[in-house]
């Protein structure tokens, strides 16, 4: 291959270099244009009136339990409804044989008659004694013998009397009836079975469950820091005695009817430290029974001058919750907050926020700190019933 020449270029090398001598006429390529802030959505921090629910484990019991209990002793004929079913007060229930108490209220009525007609005796003959003794031709020993006869005839006929009354009593308790509006459970004597007033006396249970009652207990600590809340006017809400509570089934079923508080219990149980509710509830259609395990939200609260934001805002960081606050000339700054109740989709922050201040919402991943961004309002979402009736629930 023959070489090249000392001090000679080669054609391939002149063409090679031209295009760098092309750009160094031109000058050094420029340096690509710095990208925009990330667009991220913020709301502005307000303070505003916020609903508050407490929510607590609670069971249901009936509103009225009774006994249904033989009074005389007998042999049960019978009974006459439906065990698990309604009755109505007044309905019978049962039946107990009733042919000795009959024969025993005759008996009493026969007594009454004999006692009638001895006073009826007593009083005439007193009378005619009393018609001779004007003319002074009576002893004075027949007179008061015929005056104590007359006290002992009206006592008798007042024993008769009493006999009767508990003759027909007796014979009215050999019909049961029911003692109020409601369910009755299982029957606890079959047809035959000899009852008496005593221990063998219990037929069957009725309850009255509409109006339904709710129990829960309210722990100590709750009610320390809801009395402090309502003195420094941090909350407000209805007046005594219309209180409305909310019940939510096991199954996460809204019941469909609010009731009232009606009891709170006047001491806190020393072994736990709770005190003890009461709510009347209507169950005209029987949803709820007796013993079920459902939660109980106090309704009626409002939270005054809250600071409130979406809950997607908030972070969960190791350390404890977090917001990202878009501070001066839009620089992404994280900030602790302390977290109260929520309500749908909005958290209550109790500190670490002032009203005014912008909080990331959305784009959170853009948002680093330090990071210079592009506010812009936040899309609205719809909020998701969480807590019953939209209010705010204790965590």
């Amino acid at each position: 291959m023959p070489q090249a020449k000392p001090g000679v270029v080669t054609g391939a090398v002149i063409i090679a270099a031209c295009p760098l001598l092309a750009a160094c006429k031109r000058g050094a390529p420029a340096a690509p244009p710095a990208a925009p802030p990330p667009a991220v959505g913020v709301v502005t921090v307000a303070a505003s009136r916020a609903p508050v629910s407490y929510d607590f484990v609670a069971q249901t019991e009936a509103s009225k339990t009774v006994e249904v209990r033989a009074r005389v002793q007998g042999f049960l004929l019978r009974w006459l409804f439906e065990e698990g079913g309604r009755v109505k007060e007044g309905d019978l229930l049962f039946e107990i044989d009733p042919r000795s108490f009959e024969a025993d209220l005759e008996i009493a009525r026969a007594k009454l008659n004999q006692g009638e007609a001895q006073r009826f005796l007593a009083e005439t003959t007193l009378q005619r004694l009393e018609q001779v003794a004007e003319l002074g031709a009576v002893n004075p020993r027949e007179m008061d013998e015929a005056q104590a006869n007359l006290l002992n005839a009206k006592a008798a006929v007042r024993l008769a009397q009493g006999e009767l009354a508990n003759a027909e009593l007796n014979m009215s308790y050999t019909k049961v009836h029911s003692p109020l509006n409601g369910r009755i459970g299982r029957a606890q004597k079959e047809q035959g079975s000899l009852v008496d007033a005593g221990s063998n006396s219990l037929l069957a249970t009725v309850i009255q469950d509409d109006p339904i009652y709710v129990y829960f207990p309210i722990p100590e600590r709750e009610i320390l820091r809801w009395k402090e809340d309502v003195a420094s006017g941090r909350i407000v809400g209805p007046e005594p005695g219309k209180v409305p509570v909310a019940v939510t089934l096991a199954d996460g079923t809204k019941y469909p009817h609010t009731g009232i508080i009606n009891f709170i219990d006047v001491r806190t149980d020393p072994l736990t430290g709770t005190a003890a509710v009461r709510a009347a509830l209507p169950n005209a259609g029987g949803v709820l029974q007796p013993g079920q395990s459902v939660k109980a939200s106090i309704l009626g609260w409002e939270r005054v001058d809250a600071i409130t934001v979406p809950q997607r805002a908030v972070v969960q960081m190791p350390m404890g919750p977090m917001v990202m606050v878009v501070g001066q000339k839009d620089t992404v700054e994280p900030r602790p907050v302390t977290l109260g109740n929520w309500f749908n989709d909005t958290w209550i922050i109790e500190s670490g926020l002032k009203p005014g201040e912008r909080v990331v919402v959305d784009g959170l991943l853009l948002a680093r700190p330090g990071a210079v961004v592009r506010p812009e309002p936040a899309k609205p979402q719809q909020a998701s019933a969480t807590a019953p009736g939209g209010a705010a629930s204790t965590r």
